[in-house]
Order: structure tokens, then C-alpha cells, then sequence
């Protein structure tokens, strides 16, 4: 009897046997553009046996929540300087996204298209997506507003001239449309995680980097 019960203490309390987690992430609400990126990142939590939960919100509230609500665990992608807003959050290596980010605009304009030269053009973007905001700081006619469906209503209605978004978001109905050249910001995307699931930093950037490598042509 003995035996037994030392057996089942053994088995318990083994270090590889591993709780299982529960994580709740924050995701932009474009979600669909991210399906393979969130495919892959559940992969890598299956890898250290937690799974996730994914909760669609706009970026500028995401941000709200993760510095003031305790239920959000992470975000499931975010440009680099994300800890600079939050600083509780955890950058999670490698870059399991890239973003690019371009004007788009109905007008005709053949020269080429710069944050410099859109201070003379109204414009609009998504509240929120940090990397943008930073560069439309001093913009003198900057509408940011909740989500990329609104930017490109303002845009199909000619409320704006541009519209400045990543390329993946940017769905337009309008074939008038058309995006500017060159890219204006080109960044590769994270995982962060909240400082509280530290412990799971480092084996999840090892799971993610499984991940990508199988990605890779052998």
C-alpha cells in the first residue's frame, strides 16, 4: 500500500508533468487577417501544454485593458515598441508576423508618398496602432477612430484624403482606391505576454520557433 501511494505522490509531483494553463490574449478586431499567425501561435501553446483563448477588441481599448484589467494575459501581436506603452508586457521572440503599412488614397499623386508630405493631406487611421500614431503625433488633421472598417468608410466617402493602415487590413470596396507608394513603415510583429506568465517565456519562444522552422523549405 505503501508502494502505491508513493508511486502516485511520484507521479504528481514529477516536473514534467506540467499543469495545464489557460490563457486569455487580446487580438485586434481585423482578426481574420491574423487566422494563420493564430493558428500557429496555438500550436506553440499546445507545445507547453496551455491553450488560449482569443478575445477580439479595438487596439486603442486593448491597450486600456492591459494596463489597468487583470484578466488579459497577452497580446497576440504587437509592433516592438509595444512595452514602451505598456510596460508590463513582455516582448515574446521571434517575430511571428510582418506588417506593412501604406497610404491609401483616392487621388492621383505621382510623386511619391512620405509622412512628410501627408502633414499637407488629411488622414485617418486606427486608435491604437502605436507604430502609426507615433509617426501622425504632429499631424495637424489626423482622425483616429475605432477600427480599420470606419477608416475605410471615411476614406470611400471622401471625409479623408488617405487612409493609413497595414496592408492586410486595408479592404477596400472602392475600386478608385489605390495604394500610395513606398511603404511607409515596415516592422515585424510579436507575442507579448503580460510579466505575471514570465515562467512561460522562454519555452514558448521555443515552441514558436519550432513553429516557424517548419515553415521553412527543407
Amino acid at each position: 500500500m505503501l508502494r502505491i501511494i508513493f508511486f502516485v505522490l511520484a507521479f504528481t509531483l514529477s516536473p514534467s508533468i506540467l499543469a495545464k494553463c489557460l490563457l486569455n490574449l487580446a487580438a485586434p478586431t481585423d482578426i481574420s487577417v491574423l487566422s494563420s499567425e493564430i493558428k500557429r501561435l496555438k500550436r506553440a501553446y499546445r507545445r507547453i501544454n496551455c491553450e488560449i483563448n482569443i478575445h477580439p477588441m479595438p487596439a486603442g481599448r486593448a491597450i486600456r485593458q492591459d494596463n489597468l484589467d487583470t484578466t488579459i494575459d497577452g497580446e497576440v501581436v504587437r509592433f516592438t515598441n509595444f512595452s514602451h506603452i505598456v510596460p508590463d508586457f513582455i516582448m515574446v521572440e521571434p517575430a511571428i508576423a510582418h506588417m506593412k503599412v501604406y497610404a491609401y488614397t483616392k487621388k492621383n499623386l505621382h510623386s511619391p508618398i512620405s509622412w512628410q508630405v501627408l502633414h499637407d493631406y488629411s488622414v485617418a487611421t486606427v486608435r491604437g496602432y502605436v507604430m502609426i500614431e507615433q509617426h501622425l503625433f504632429n499631424h495637424p488633421n489626423n482622425l483616429a477612430v475605432t477600427d480599420s472598417a470606419q477608416v475605410i468608410s471615411l476614406l470611400e466617402k471622401d471625409r479623408v484624403d488617405f487612409a493609413i493602415l497595414p496592408e492586410p487590413v486595408a479592404l477596400f470596396t472602392d475600386e478608385t482606391i489605390h495604394k500610395s507608394h513606398p511603404v511607409l513603415l515596415s516592422e515585424p510583429l510579436y507575442h507579448f505576454l503580460h510579466k505575471r506568465n514570465q515562467h512561460l517565456v522562454a519555452p514558448l519562444s521555443k515552441a514558436l520557433q519550432t513553429e516557424l522552422d517548419a515553415l521553412k523549405p527543407h
